[in-house]
This record gives structure tokens, sequence and C-alpha cells, in this order.
């Protein structure tokens, strides 16, 4: 009986993904992991391998990596993007390989509690400020 009830929170989040256009829905495809007793500090974002430090810079006022373009570039070269997690307190950073599908990185939360991933972007956002024929309101 225990596998058919759905807390509250479900419901909601559930209602949220049906109604509420998606972006609650957003999964990461790839994220900077938890790290017991060792909270991250910043990410960036590499085109390609780190070693050439080909760093790309977020937008200031959002944090997020807009990602359509370099993904391109990058699958068509056969490379990837990568994701780098910098924890405070550890010398050697997390780097994660960003999947090809991953078209926006984003840092979320406060100083004290950051967590930072990739995914694939919601193009019905992206289009909100544009009334129903698709023309800027």
């Amino acid at each position: 009986m225990g596998e058919i009830t759905m807390s509250w929170s479900r419901y909601l989040l559930l209602f949220a993904c049906l109604f509420g256009g998606g972006s609650a829905c957003a999964q990461d495809l790839v994220s900077c992991p938890q790290k017991q007793n060792q909270s991250l500090e910043r990410a960036e974002v590499f085109d390609g391998p780190i070693e050439r430090r080909g760093i790309l810079m977020p937008d200031l006022a959002t944090s997020e990596w807009q990602l359509e373009l370099e993904q391109a570039n990058a699958k068509a070269a056969k490379e990837h993007l990568h994701l780098v997690c910098h924890y405070r307190g550890v010398a050697e950073p997390v780097v994660l390989e960003i999947p090809y599908q991953a078209t926006l990185c984003a840092e979320r939360g406060t100083e004290a509690d950051t967590s930072a991933g990739c995914r694939a972007a919601n193009p019905a956002s992206d289009n909100k400020a544009k009334d129903g024929h698709g023309h800027q309101s």
C-alpha cells in the first residue's frame, strides 16, 4: 500500500510539471556532486579539454551559460564541454563531461549553499516574451 501513496510534495511537483511550464521538471543531465563537509565554491564551464584553458564566461546577471553554439561546435569537432566544480578547501576540482544535449548550465543558490548543473534548455521558457504568433511583445 505504501507504494501507491504519494507525498504532497510529489503531487505539487507533478502539478507544476503538467501545468506550470516545465521549469520545475527540468532535470540536470550533469551536476556538481554534493560532498559531505565540503561546499561548492564555484563552477566553471570549459570549451574542450580544461588543459587548453578554454573557459567560457556565464551571463553575469543570471549565472547561466547558454551553450547551443558551443555544443554544436564541440560535437562537430568530436570534443566535449566540461563542467568544473571547485570546492572550498579542496585543491583538485571535480571535472565532468557535459552531454551534448545540455545547452544551459547554471549556478544556483546562495554563497553558503551553492549548486551547479547543466540541462537541456526549455524552449518554451525562451519564448515567454513573445506573443502567441512568435512576435516580441
